[in-house]
């Protein structure tokens, strides 16, 4: 992220539109997960769609439950970006998925 915004504000030609950073192939949520337990040493990460309705009485109560139904969208069908133009316009490559799960897994404090 922080190298596509130091690209885009160096070069005046390419302000006043869009740009996606680079990003590695889509996966599913359930890909990742399983990746950072594994990087954790945690026990396997379960994930499970929650109905609809659920969300819709949580948002009685929470007003971030309350957003979520607008955008679940995002988690019926793929949510892919395609950042293939910032990627040929400043010669930049995503940081592949388990290198940014190892990165975050290693930072992060220990439960223990």
């Amino acid at each position: 992220m922080a190298r596509t915004l130091v690209a885009v504000a160096d070069d005046e030609s390419t302000w006043g539109r869009p740009w996606h950073a680079p990003t590695p192939p889509p996966r599913s949520i359930r890909e990742p997960a399983g990746l950072a337990a594994t990087l954790a040493a945690a026990p396997t990460a379960r994930t499970s769609r929650m109905p609809a309705s659920v969300l819709r009485l949580a948002g009685l109560f929470n007003a971030d439950a309350r957003e979520i139904p607008e955008v679940r969208y995002q988690f019926d069908h793929p949510f892919v970006l395609d950042s293939r133009q910032a990627q040929e316009a400043f010669g930049l490559t995503p940081t592949p998925t388990e290198d940014a799960l190892r990165e975050t897994v290693t930072a992060a404090p220990s439960a223990a």
